[in-house]
């Protein structure tokens, strides 16, 4: 009797375990982590892994802090015991919202807990996502905001507004170009001047947009013709096609991989203007 009473009372403990972890991550108590997790705890979730349980503060609140509001429903919790550690697995319907709009998920989480000398506390945590709704209007917006930021691209080269840079590309930006190659942004700055500094006028015209979204990666495919104006008597015309890779950011878009390839570049030619 006392067996299955106990037994009772662990499975008790760790089905609210799961709902107070739920309310935990919702009302972004990571100071309270230790009341769920273990200190050596390893995660992996869509956003990424973790090990230890600083590891899963920072991990978690990287991919919620961005949001209004968070919902994280439990549902259909099962608990396995096997005297001081356990198995626990339930279903989740989520919903994040941003800027108006409520993107909805559902996912599959896996746990390991032990018991210690605090209680339950989960030692191991997998997420498996299964389904996700976003808002119409998100994919719209982000279409918009990466053309934008391919127009940008051809503003901040022809105005050599170098000091914009950060809001274009990320800190670990790489980019390949027929001039060479760059990591970081530094590395691009010097790239883009390299080129373009002995000039007296640059004009890029980008076109011909493709963009393919994938959550909080992306691609965009663009047409690029450039005018260089050499002198005041000659100029000279590329064409190429450029190959951005994009992610966001808690500050918007950016693009994390330039690729550039070459199509057409004309000798110096007479300018009638």
């Amino acid at each position: 009797m006392n067996d299955r009473l106990n037994e009772h009372v662990d499975r008790t403990e760790l089905a609210e375990l799961v709902a107070r972890e739920a309310a935990w991550l919702d009302e972004h108590r990571y100071e309270d982590a230790h009341r769920f997790f273990t200190e050596d705890v390893r995660a992996r979730t869509p956003g990424g892994e973790a090990r230890g349980r600083r590891a899963l503060v920072e991990l978690a609140a990287a991919e919620h802090e961005r949001y209004e509001q968070t919902h994280h429903q439990p549902t259909g919790i099962v608990v396995d015991l096997d005297g001081d550690t356990a198995q626990v697995r339930f279903s989740a319907h989520i919903a994040l919202v941003e800027n108006g709009g409520t993107t909805t998920a559902t996912a599959r989480y896996r746990l390991r807990a032990r018991r210690t000398e605090a209680g339950w506390r989960f030692s191991e945590l997998e997420i498996d996502p299964v389904t996700e709704a976003r808002p119409p209007g998100r994919a719209l917006d982000d279409r918009a905001e990466l053309a934008e930021l391919v127009s940008l691209h051809s503003l901040w080269i022809d105005e050599e507004r170098w000091d914009e840079t950060d809001r274009l590309f990320t800190a670990d930006v790489v980019v390949k170009s027929i001039r060479g190659e760059a990591s970081g942004i530094e590395e691009l700055v010097e790239l883009a001047r390299k080129g373009h500094d002995r000039f007296d006028r640059t004009m890029h015209n980008k076109s011909n947009f493709v963009i393919d979204l994938d959550g909080d990666t992306a691609t965009v495919r663009a047409h690029d013709i450039a005018v260089f104006a050499i002198d005041d008597d000659t100029a000279s015309v590329a064409a190429g096609i450029h190959h951005y890779g994009a992610r966001r950011t808690e500050a918007g878009w950016r693009f994390d991989r330039l690729e550039v390839t070459p199509i057409a570049l004309t000798e110096a030619i007479g300018r009638a203007l």
